[in-house]
């Protein structure tokens, strides 16, 4: 029988003791993602789970495994030390969304010490991007909290559109309100004189995403992969369909930024209101769904 939700925790400290015993000393953190951990899970909804290890772990036990566990589907991402924190640093390198760098709930049931740390660093890393973002587009002297967390969380919507589809759903699902929290609780950080240091540092122009780019994306994406046959699949369709990915992706931030939705009105008023109003507006330009038939035809090459 499927797990019903007032089950939940017993199955997550059953699946908490599980990972303990199946990685041992390598374990340094795990995190329930997903709809469990955004509130719109169902009883038959899947346990989707990030952990991350120490070096040294045999590379079997590296990427995602699908098993069952007290009448559950249990979706097991495990990834490297190094790979977390690389990618919660490296705001222009990551077309898909990690815990601790992310627009959504995640909760942490085990190594939270761990994950607060990567946190402030992945919160630093993405409020530098934005103030460089915002300055591309001379847009400049934005303090307010709320409003650089509305900024942030376009620009990242914009840089990846599948997102917005993930966002929109949740907000049908437990309401703006609650969905604009959770990021909060991942992105907002008020501006200090070290991040300030970071925006104005030589060389620190707003990076621009390109087919390039795109590319390298999907090729280290593929590398988690066990299976060699798969990599070389996930490497051709990359090279077919990343740059088209990424193109729309541009073309969607240029229309936002440059013609269509100026970034500056959706930045006034009492927060998430100007959000609500760019998600409908951005809707109506058509991007995401395109976006969304080419992300489809990779999907499970970069899973």
């Amino acid at each position: 029988m499927p797990i019903h939700l007032e089950q939940e925790p017993e199955l997550l400290r059953r699946i908490t003791d599980y990972l303990q015993a199946m990685f041992g000393n390598h374990l340094l953190g795990c995190a329930l993602i997903g709809s469990r951990a955004n509130g719109y899970a169902k009883p038959k909804s899947d346990v989707d789970l990030h952990v991350v290890l120490k070096a040294g772990v045999r590379t079997q036990q590296l990427g995602l495994r699908r098993q069952q566990l007290l009448g559950a589907e249990v979706h097991i991402l495990a990834i490297l030390e190094s790979t977390l924190r690389d990618g919660a640093i490296d705001v222009r390198r990551q077309p898909m969304e990690n815990v601790c760098l992310t627009l959504f709930a995640y909760r942490v049931l085990w190594g939270a010490p761990y994950f607060d740390a990567v946190n402030v660093m992945a919160r630093k890393a993405e409020l530098v991007a934005t103030l460089r973002w915002l300055a591309a587009q001379n847009i400049v002297g934005i303090v307010d909290p709320d409003r650089l967390l509305v900024a942030t969380i376009i620009r990242k919507l914009i840089w990846a559109p599948p997102l917005v589809e993930r966002w929109q759903r949740k907000m049908r699902e437990v309401g703006i309100q609650r969905t604009w929290d959770d990021a909060a609780l991942n992105l907002r950080l008020s501006v200090t004189a070290e991040i300030a240091a970071a925006v104005d540092a030589p060389g620190s122009a707003s990076p621009i995403g390109g087919p390039r780019l795109a590319l390298g994306n999907l090729l280290a994406l593929s590398s988690r992969h066990r299976n060699l046959s798969r990599d070389a699949k996930a490497v051709v369709n990359g090279a077919i369909y990343g740059p088209p990915f990424l193109s729309l992706a541009a073309y969607e931030a240029f229309k936002v930024a440059r013609v269509r939705l100026p970034i500056e009105q959706y930045l006034s008023g009492v927060p998430p209101e100007g959000l609500e109003r760019w998600i409908e507006d951005s809707a109506k330009l058509k991007g995401v769904a395109r976006a969304r038939i080419v992300r489809n035809r990779i999907k499970d090459y970069i899973v």
